[in-house]
């Protein structure tokens, strides 16, 4: 055996068929007498024209990049003196219209566009819809080898390869190769339509299918490429993705070693093609795919002379250089990493600052002194019942009258909640008794919902009740609900009632009215007409009825009046009631601002907060039956103009948005503008607008409308700066869409085209608002892939859900902060969707997410029919894992007591440990209990 030293090339192959074939090509065979015992590999020494020859292969039944990266550590350190390698062996190709590629052709890695001629295509992004973004490409092959190509291929061109009798020799030798080496008959080389998949169970020796299914092609001569090869861990077998990265990189083959050796052993990767990269692999042309790249191989290196070998750099001493570099750069990342961490930490620290803040009130206050008129109100603040109020320690007082009576003003009515309402209710408690006095006003308790109302009610009881220091005054507003009146007379007494009797108010909106008519812009052209300014003002008394919202809607109607003959006619069949005015009001708007005005009153009254002015203007500017949906240059150019479609009904308020920057707000006028389009007194020809399911289902389409335009590969902080509109499409379409989808066709059809499998939309959209996780915005967010299943579950969108299935979206993808749409749909309590997802395999014991399992995420939440329905899918009522440890520490936690039966019935483990305090069911409860007492 020659000395170690003298060997300069290094050949590797991943298979035993591939071994075989670049043995057979040796010039010579050296003896291998010893090899260092730390060394795994088997070699093969031996000379192909003057140089020097080590072939290395795989551990049998090993392959892929670190397998092929043990092999080279192993090679490097035995025979120190190597200088080129050479990855020789079979892959898959890739062929389009561009390439003809056939099996037993030979790829050849080669530089393109910045690469080195291979790419990891498993080391980068693959997002759906986008094309794929390496964050990484692998070192180019030694100069003397790519020059060593170019040779070869003009002496080709001459000459002509000559590759298949070189092969016929080697089986003419040795017969014994010729029934797996020899080329296969032609019509082996079946190449078939990307969307024709095949399972292994189908398959025998390649013969599946044909007819339609079949790409025609034709046999033709070997020839030699150079191209990008792509690599990666994992098996090629999926052609839709073969031929996406093809069309993107240029790639004309995939194998799963070179990516192994090129950041460490720049070499040439040489593949012959023995199957297409698809679901159709079969075995017959591998053997002869790999006699043809050893082939090419052997007439490579007769194109290098061996000083040129010498001249390139010895690999050992290369790597060692590079790791000196690695290092340093390790040192400076790293340096670099603390300094980010400090400014990333300083910007948590400034958004949990700004989170934890509460909305400027100053903004609506100021325009509240604005509206004040001088003297409204005296007969409540000078009367006893306040005095009392504000003086006496512990005080209560509820202010209650009819629709329309009040004019206070709303602060903060936006819907951005932040902390959970029992935590601000704790948070207060303790608040109130580090703070001497305190005045606390809570204005329209009416408008909030049954449940709302009830919690509130008990808070104040509680407030009242638990302040031993007297320091609170609570003051009410509302209408007279008996469910409020009931609530209020637990812990107060009627002396604290005061009623806002018409008769009380009637100086009050004398006053307002007076100041409109004689001070008010809107009325200013009858100010050298004294008698017409006294018919308005005794005219609008007398029909008041002790509402300040019927005169002020009046009064807006009569500033519409240009002349006195205009006047006299409005005041004479001025409407007696609110109903009557908002009825007016919507049949004056012009046919040709009727769709929008409908359009922008269906979100103010539907919303869940207010909208900001520039949300409005897009939301206009959306056209659901247009081409596109949506364009900029459809928006208003003067915002303030947005009033004049139904100015009564609407009205603009200050707005702090999520940077705490000012801007201005849009909502309707008053709370009882909403109760009137949601009640039955709209007449027929516009109350179905205002229905519900109608309502939502035009947002919903407007919201997707405008998302739908957005499909475009811009960054997140440009895209929510120029399309203003975009998170709170991004944060409520799915809360529309899910009351109206299973009414409305145009709406399922602009989901499914949102969730259509081919774009990136939904992608981005989940990632600018996560319906399973809105709290992570900001510093706080990180991108995530999700399925279309597993979001479509999340926001309970039971017929979507059904399509995706029946599209065949896989029921047990993981992803997201429930990690499976069953934990999801079983979290929420959407037993529609947790049936069709058992119905379609889901697998009720899938672990993943932050409850673990679908049984603890219910447990958790508390849907008692879902948590049956699971147990009696097999549910492991003792499975382990999640936030809570187990489904039974979860109900117990969250106190639902019937689910802990359940599962106590269904044998669950009290003594099971685990959970976030590694407590059994046993010992929580006792503690909970232990609290309790104390």
């Amino acid at each position: 055996m020659p000395d170690p030293g003298s060997y300069t090339v290094g050949w590797i192959c991943a298979l035993t068929t591939e071994y075989v074939a670049a043995r057979s090509f040796l010039d010579e065979w050296h003896e291998l007498e010893s090899i260092p015992t730390n060394d795994n590999n088997h070699y093969t020494l031996g000379r192909i024209h003057k140089h020097n020859v080590v072939i290395v292969t795989l551990p049998d039944g090993e392959y892929g990049i670190s397998s092929a990266t043990a092999a080279l550590k192993d090679l490097l350190r035995s025979f120190p003196n190597i200088r080129i390698g050479l990855m020789v062996g079979t892959g898959g190709g890739a062929p389009s219209r561009k390439h003809d590629i056939r099996l037993g052709d030979i790829v050849v890695s080669a530089p393109r566009d910045g690469n080195g001629g291979v790419f990891q295509y498993d080391f980068g992004k693959a997002i759906q819809g986008q094309k794929f973004k390496a964050t990484g490409y692998l070192s180019p092959p030694p100069v003397s080898l790519r020059a060593a190509i170019a040779g070869l291929k003009t002496k080709y061109i001459e000459e002509g390869h000559g590759l298949e009798g070189a092969i016929d020799r080697i089986l003419q030798e040795n017969r014994r190769l010729q029934q797996e080496y020899k080329r296969p008959e032609p019509s082996t080389d079946r190449l078939y339509r990307p969307e024709v998949i095949h399972h292994s169970a189908n398959k025998v020796n390649g013969a599946i299918g044909g007819g339609n299914d079949l790409v025609n092609s034709h046999p033709g001569d070997k020839k030699e490429r150079k191209k990008v090869v792509a690599s990666a861990n994992q098996l090629m077998k999926d052609a839709a993705l073969r031929d996406r990265l093809a069309a993107e990189k240029d790639v004309l083959c995939f194998e799963m070693e070179a990516a192994g050796l090129m950041n460490h052993f720049p070499c040439l990767v040489i593949r012959g093609i023995c199957n297409y990269s698809d679901s159709h692999k079969n075995n017959e042309w591998q053997g002869y795919a790999a006699m043809a790249a050893a082939a090419y191989a052997k007439d490579l290196l007769y194109q290098i002379a061996p000083n040129k070998v010498e001249a390139e750099a010895n690999i050992v001493d290369t790597l060692s250089a590079v790791e000196g570099t690695v290092n340093e750069t390790c040192t400076n990342v790293q340096d670099a990493k603390d300094n980010v961490e400090d400014l990333r930490s300083q910007q948590r620290k400034t958004e949990l600052n700004r989170w934890l803040s509460p909305p400027d009130p100053s903004i609506n206050y100021h325009k509240a002194l604005q509206q004040r008129h001088e003297a409204t109100g005296a007969w409540f603040l000078g009367g006893d019942a306040f005095n009392e109020w504000k003086t006496r320690r512990g005080s209560f007082l509820w202010l209650h009258g009819i629709p329309g009576c009040d004019r206070l003003y709303s602060s903060c009515n936006d819907g951005r909640q932040q902390p959970t309402c029992q935590l601000l209710r704790e948070t207060f408690l303790r608040t109130i008794e580090q703070i001497k006095e305190i005045w606390l006003v809570l204005d329209a308790l009416d408008e909030c919902s049954k449940e709302e109302r009830e919690k509130l009610l008990s808070w104040m009881e509680e407030i009242l009740a638990n302040s031993e220091r007297g320091n609170v005054h609570l003051l009410v507003t509302s209408r007279r609900e008996k469910d409020i009146e009931s609530g209020i007379l637990k812990f107060t007494h009627t002396e604290h009632v005061v009623p806002i009797q018409s008769d009380l108010v009637t100086d009050d909106i004398r006053a307002y009215v007076r100041w409109r008519v004689r001070e008010g812009d809107g009325l200013k052209r009858w100010r050298l007409r004294p008698e017409v300014q006294n018919e308005i003002e005794t005219v609008l008394w007398g029909n008041a009825n002790g509402m300040f919202r019927l005169a002020a809607c009046q009064l807006d109607v009569l500033e519409k009046c240009f002349d006195y003959r205009q006047v006299s006619k409005a005041l004479k069949s001025l409407p007696k009631t609110l109903d009557e005015t908002y009825e007016r009001i919507l049949r004056s708007i012009p046919e040709e601002h009727k769709t929008t005005a409908i359009k922008m009153l269906q979100f103010l009254t539907y919303s869940e907060r207010p909208l900001k002015i520039e949300e409005a203007v897009d939301i206009i500017a959306v056209d659901t039956e247009g081409d596109p949906y949506f364009d900029p240059k459809y928006r208003m150019p003067d915002h303030s103009e947005i009033l004049c479609y139904c100015s009564s009904l609407v009205t603009t308020t200050g707005y702090s948005n999520d940077t705490n920057n000012a801007t201005t707000g849009l909502q309707l006028a008053h709370f009882s503008v909403k109760e009137y389009l949601t009640s039955d007194h709209v007449k027929d020809d516009i109350a179905q607008s205002f229905r519900e399911a109608e309502a939502k289902a035009s947002m919903a389409k407007i919201c997707l409308a405008y998302l739908l335009h957005l499909d475009i590969n811009l960054p997140t902080k440009t895209v929510v700066k120029t399309f203003p509109f975009v998170l709170y499409c991004a944060r409520y379409w799915i809360t529309f869409a899910a009351v109206a989808e299973n009414e409305n066709e145009t709406l399922r059809n602009l989901i499914r085209l949102f969730f259509c499998a081919d774009r990136c939309l939904y992608r981005n959209c989940y990632n600018l608002h996560r319906p399973d996780e809105p709290w992570r915005t900001g510093v706080w967010a990180r991108e995530e892939t999700v399925s279309a299943l597993y979001y479509a579950s999340v926001g309970g969108l039971a017929n979507t859900v059904n399509y995706l299935l029946s599209q065949g979206a896989d029921v047990n993808a993981q992803g997201g902060y429930y990690g499976n749409a069953l934990q999801a749909a079983s979290y929420s309590g959407y037993d529609g969707i947790v049936k069709l997802l058992l119905a379609k395999g889901a697998d009720v014991n899938a672990q993943g997410g932050c409850y673990g399992n679908a049984l603890q995420a219910v447990s958790c939440s508390g849907h008692d029919g879902i948590v049956e329905l699971l147990l009696a899918k097999g549910a492991d009522v003792n499975a382990q894992g999640g936030f809570y440890g187990n489904a039974l520490q979860a109900a117990s936690d969250r106190g639902h007591d019937g689910i802990v039966e359940l599962l106590v019935d269904k044998s669950a483990d009290v003594n099971a440990q685990g959970g976030k305090w590694n407590l059994s069911f046993l010992s929580w409860t006792a503690g909970k209990a232990a609290n309790s007492l104390l």
